[in-house]
């Protein structure tokens, strides 16, 4: 039924810097039968010329710029792998990612596998993004996955992750076109869909932390954007999550990612709403008991403190 056993999607824009390191990192994976298609998404430097240096071993679609969430759901209609996995073209990976992630969902016949991400700045800093120490024999069910992402021990992310494709497809899967910050709202879907996943707590993706990224440089609609994509995502765990133990962690989930909301507002020196921003992140995120944040036991005193500096005006 499937050509290949993995089918990875590389969207790419504006990355010649980057570009040639991806591509051999996925090129020379241990495991065989990889299918990569690249959608070059109107890049303007020479990403797609060093793209055709590669045309013989991949796909290339060629488009004008759309964005991130265009090209992605222009590669998903070629998709010929048993599972699928995104990438992003500024990164790279660990040369047996796809082959641990492969033989583990194949030897436990489970739909997700998980994998830590390596946070990059160059050979001499790096650390884990996420730090997993999940018991990787383990099958984690969908409460345990919401659970994850609410309090952020699981990144809102599809890439470090590989997708059994037979359920991305029958549930028409797609990310929305527009936005930024697709990725929240869409992995609470994707656990509501897919149930459970494995772990591999090893950092095998390796994310590149580039200062020209989309996440590096914040905007007042990137803010709007995020703000809304985490209401998404709150308001679909409320409905599908199946008991209170899940639920009680949306206060973990507005505290982190309230926070994060505040950093960009604070980064983004330019707005001219930032009063009207700022009351926006106060309602959506910190409508709980403040102290109910403070004495909560699942969030770490770095946190906490970040709070206590954001009620005093200081983060």
């Amino acid at each position: 039924m499937y050509d290949y056993k993995v089918s990875i999607i590389l969207p790419v824009y504006n990355v010649e810097k980057f570009l040639r390191k991806c591509l051999e990192s996925l090129l020379n994976q241990t495991l065989d039968n990889i299918q990569i298609i690249a959608v070059n998404d109107g890049s303007t430097d020479n990403s797609l010329q060093i793209l055709k240096e590669y045309e013989k071993k991949i796909i290339i679609i060629n488009q004008e710029n759309k964005g991130l969430s265009a090209a992605r759901n222009a590669a998903l209609k070629y998709v010929k792998g048993k599972y699928l996995a995104f990438v992003d073209s500024d990164d790279f990976m660990d040369k047996e990612m796809f082959s641990k992630m492969y033989y583990k969902a194949e030897q436990n016949q489970v739909p997700l596998v998980i994998c830590d991400l390596l946070q990059y700045w160059d050979e001499n800093k790096h650390q884990p993004f996420n730090k997993l120490q999940k018991d990787e024999e383990r099958i984690y069910n969908k409460n345990e996955l919401y659970q994850s992402l609410l309090t952020r021990e699981l990144n809102c992310q599809v890439i470090n992750k590989i997708y059994r494709t037979d359920i991305w497809q029958d549930n028409k899967i797609e990310f929305e076109e527009g936005i930024y910050y697709e990725d929240i709202h869409l992995s609470f879907k994707v656990i509501e869909y897919y149930k459970e996943a494995m772990f591999i707590n090893k950092p095998l993706y390796v994310y590149r932390m580039n200062s020209d990224s989309i996440t590096s440089n914040f905007s007042e609609k990137k803010i709007n954007d995020y703000i809304n994509e985490c209401n998404k995502a709150k308001k679909h765990v409320l409905s599908h999550a199946n008991c209170n133990e899940v639920t009680k962690y949306i206060l973990n989930f507005d505290t982190i990612y309230g926070l994060y909301a505040k950093y960009m507002l604070r980064k983004n020196g330019e707005s001219t709403n930032k009063n009207i921003i700022l009351k926006k992140i106060y309602n959506n995120f910190f409508s709980h008991n403040r102290w109910d944040i403070l004495i909560n036991a699942n969030l770490d005193y770095q946190t906490k403190f970040k709070f206590l500096l954001f009620l005093i005006g200081c983060y």
